[in-house]
């Protein structure tokens, strides 16, 4: 059985005693909310609280798994006021980016300890804390406290511009799956064809990571099609693509670096998806080449 260091395991007990807080807040704040917005914000702070319980049973169960005892005693806890909505979105978005910090500690706590699997927990719910955060701070806007839904948001230039980058290229990519999926029609083996359609399903559902990734990260999407590559016999459609996915690849790895480097694990696990798909990509096409 694995054990964790005296620093790891308290750390963690401290993210389980606040995520159990945050499992009691959301749900407080979900039986007081009143007023215009209500309904669905105080639906959202049910949702959320049923995440946030998700978050300690898994860090529970890990600091269980590593010998540790989980403590069972919450965080101080925000009493909230009755119909103050844009009170209650602020408390809560103040321990969200609380927790932010926090999860950013624990990832490079585990990294330094050597322990992967501890590290993709806190990334994972670092990630959803993110989106947290990100979803108190447009509410607030909403209800009328636009310059503290602003305020919080932000901004790291360079991996907005590479993610800006990866969405324009991801954009192409589909552009031109679609064309050739369409243009192979009559020379190509139903397979390809189905592949070239899947690939194409695959850019999507990473520019619209990507894109999102951008908007939480509070930069504006401007988008650039890449050139795109269509036409030919059926081997340039394929070589065209492989010389994308090529690119791709070595675009990602650079971003995976740079998102190390930014210490932000959420968008390098976005990049690291990616790239891992596209090298998938780049085998098919390359033994589709061979035969």
């Amino acid at each position: 059985m694995p054990k964790g260091s005296k620093q790891l395991l308290a750390a963690m007990n401290e993210a389980l005693s606040e995520e159990l807080a945050s499992t009691i807040q959301y749900l407080w704040h979900h039986i007081q909310a009143r007023g215009i917005l209500s309904a669905a914000i105080a639906d959202m702070f049910k949702q959320i609280a049923m995440v946030e319980m998700k978050h300690a049973e898994r860090i529970a169960e890990r600091i269980d798994l590593l010998g540790g005892r989980p403590t069972t005693a919450p965080d101080a806890i925000s009493p909230g006021a009755h119909g103050d909505v844009a009170r209650m979105l602020r408390e809560n978005l103040r321990a969200e980016e609380k927790a932010v910090a926090m999860y950013r500690q624990l990832v490079q706590m585990a990294r330094d300890e050597n322990d992967p699997v501890s590290r993709v927990i806190f990334e994972e719910i670092l990630g959803e804390t993110e989106e947290h955060a990100h979803e108190l701070s447009k509410l607030l806007a909403d209800v009328g406290d636009a310059e503290r839904g602003r305020g919080r948001r932000k901004k790291r230039s360079k991996l907005i511009d590479a993610l800006t980058i990866a969405v324009s290229d991801e954009l192409a990519a589909i552009i031109q799956y679609q064309w050739h999926h369409v243009m192979a029609r009559g020379i190509a083996s139903p397979a390809i064809l189905d592949m070239f359609e899947g690939n194409s399903m695959d850019e999507m559902r990473h520019a619209y990571a990507f894109a999102e990734r951008i908007d939480l990260l509070g930069g504006d999407l401007t988008v650039e099609i890449h050139p795109i590559r269509v036409g030919g016999t059926l081997q340039k459609m394929i070589r065209d693509d492989l010389a994308g996915e090529h690119r791709a690849i070595e675009m990602y790895k650079g971003y995976v670096k740079l998102a190390e480097q930014e210490n932000d694990p959420v968008t390098r696990r976005l990049f690291e998806g990616a790239l891992a798909n596209e090298e998938g990509h780049a085998n098919t096409l390359e033994s589709l080449l061979e035969k």
